[in-house]
């Protein structure tokens, strides 16, 4: 089974489930949707398990399809990272390097480092992915990734990779909509909303784990009306009244038009950014190369 399975076939059975839609896969793998069908028939016979479920809008991962994707995907880097060590050795950088970054790192600059990065190594192929911090740990500890920006509410490292952390700290702000009755304060302690109806990002990302911990070290629990994916949503409720916020200075000043950012001082909390990778034994060539990189960080 191993040595007739092509890798072809493995890249297009990880695109249909990361798309959950054939002609979509078809549009992204740049070829005909019957070749997708297949390529994906082909590995169902060998594999001798159907790993779709097939309907006329969508498709979705069956019990087999979800035991054999991350081993998929964990064959396809291990060929990414083969190609990329030979390239290594003969002079050159090629290959995929896929970088993870969480939402609203504008202080790092992160599209034009990635540009700088490609000009320098024109063979390199950059494959983006956002998500909260916790997944995209998971993903740089897995292989998925290389190497991921994430956001930490502190200094906390995590075991199985390498962490630096990068001189763009900054400070957390509470956001209200502009006719709250906190919004014409100077400054916030955060006895001053430990009642009040919060708006957050979803459990896994970085300003989540913040927002946990700073109620649990107050002793007690967040109020928490909403939960969202993204930053622009949670600006969106809190300028609707729903409630109010923790963000990033920078984030907020963004919005500054819609929205009132009030200073916290007691206490005063931090956004860290740090750059993750896999444990130094573990790392790539690729991924070592794009760390020394951003050493100037």
């Amino acid at each position: 089974m191993v040595n007739t399975t092509r890798p072809h076939q493995l890249r297009t059975f990880v695109v249909v489930a990361e798309e959950r839609h054939f002609t979509r896969a078809a549009a992204r793998l740049r070829i005909a949707q019957p070749a997708v069908s297949q390529h994906i028939r082909k590995l169902e016979r060998l594999l001798g398990q159907p790993l779709f479920e097939r309907n006329a809008r969508s498709v979705r991962l069956t019990r087999a399809g979800e035991m054999f994707l991350p081993h998929a995907q964990a064959a396809l880097r291990a060929v990414e990272i083969g190609y990329a060590e030979v390239a290594a050795v003969s002079g050159g950088l090629r290959g995929a390097l896929h970088v993870g970054v969480v939402d609203a790192v504008e202080p790092l600059g992160v599209p034009s480092l990635l540009a700088r990065f490609h000009r320098r190594h024109p063979d390199v192929t950059l494959s983006v992915r956002q998500a909260g911090s916790e997944d995209l740990l998971e993903l740089v500890r897995s292989g998925t990734i290389d190497v991921a920006f994430l956001s930490f509410g502190d200094t906390a490292t995590s075991p199985g990779v390498a962490v630096r952390w990068l001189q763009s700290s900054e400070r957390v702000v509470v956001v209200v909509p502009p006719d709250h009755a906190l919004a014409e304060r100077g400054e916030l302690r955060f006895a001053d909303i430990a009642q009040e109806a919060l708006v957050t990002l979803r459990e896994g990302t970085g300003n989540r784990s913040m927002v946990d911990r700073a109620f649990t070290d107050l002793g007690t629990h967040p109020r928490i009306v909403c939960d969202v994916s993204g930053i622009a949503d949670v600006i969106d409720l809190v300028a609707e009244g729903i409630g109010i916020c923790l963000l990033p200075e920078s984030v907020a000043a963004n919005a500054k038009r819609r929205i009132v950012a009030i200073p916290l001082v007691d206490p005063v909390m931090w956004r860290h950014l740090g750059l993750v990778w896999r444990s130094p034994e573990a790392v790539s060539s690729l991924a070592r190369a794009f760390v020394s990189f951003t050493e100037s960080l």
